[in-house]
């Protein structure tokens, strides 16, 4: 979490170091203070320039499909047509914006069936600390993921915010909410088999030219004093 925050708070530019400016003390000639004279705070967003211009080398065009299979134009069809209805294009946009900015995204894939007819769908959800959601993974020793879980709040009557877990494995999905005391967990079976989340990790966008930044916000603010 400390590589969240700290890439969250140089990606807002109102918590630049720069705007901890102090403004000047005016003294007379005694040297007795007579007052204050506001400094220029002057944050520049290179941050999000530099993340967008990377997403737009990444994602600036939709991901191509193709299909390598033979007989299965009907199967590929359907597959574009989910790719459609759920957006996935602009959740994949969205989820590396989010990880250049944060360290840290995910999109995780709702399987179920509606109520009416059985006929099964899919959603995506993207994850993110700024939307309010907590990711933990759990990895084996040779890398492969063995389970992500979920962490998000839920008002559930006017007074009580209850807090809610789901942990995906590929065998399970646990449902978990924080009673009083202890918790609820309903578990529910994953008929997919595979553990339904892309994960999203990296450096943010611009590790390596802080300092660069923060100099020349601060050489900008001086020069407009």
């Amino acid at each position: 979490q400390p590589l969240i925050e700290d890439a969250m708070r140089d990606y807002d530019v109102s918590k630049h170091e720069v705007m901890k400016r102090e403004d000047k003390i005016i003294t007379n000639t005694k040297g007795e203070r007579t007052g204050t004279e506001p400094v220029h705070k002057l944050p520049i967003p290179y941050q999000v320039y530099i993340n967008e211009i990377s997403l737009v080398f990444l994602y600036g065009r939709p991901v191509k499909w193709m299909q390598q299979s033979d007989n299965t134009d009907e199967a590929f069809a359907a597959f574009l047509d989910v790719i459609k209805r759920t957006h996935f294009d602009s959740k994949i946009r969205q989820c590396k914006r989010i990880a250049g900015a944060e360290t840290e995204s995910a999109m995780l894939f709702r399987v179920f069936k509606h109520d009416d007819d059985g006929t099964p769908d899919v959603q995506i959800r993207v994850l993110a600390a700024s939307k309010g959601d907590e990711i933990y993974t759990r990895w084996d020793n040779y890398e492969n993921l063995i389970t992500v879980a979920w962490g998000y709040y839920v008002r559930e009557n006017e007074d009580e915010i209850v807090y809610h877990l789901d942990i995906y494995t590929s065998q399970m999905i646990y449902h978990c909410s924080k009673k009083r005391i202890g918790w609820e967990v309903v578990p529910e079976r994953n008929f997919i088999g595979k553990i339904p989340v892309i994960l999203f990790w990296q450096d943010k966008e611009w590790k390596g030219v802080e300092r660069l930044i923060e100099r020349e916000e601060m050489i900008a603010s001086r020069t407009a004093d």
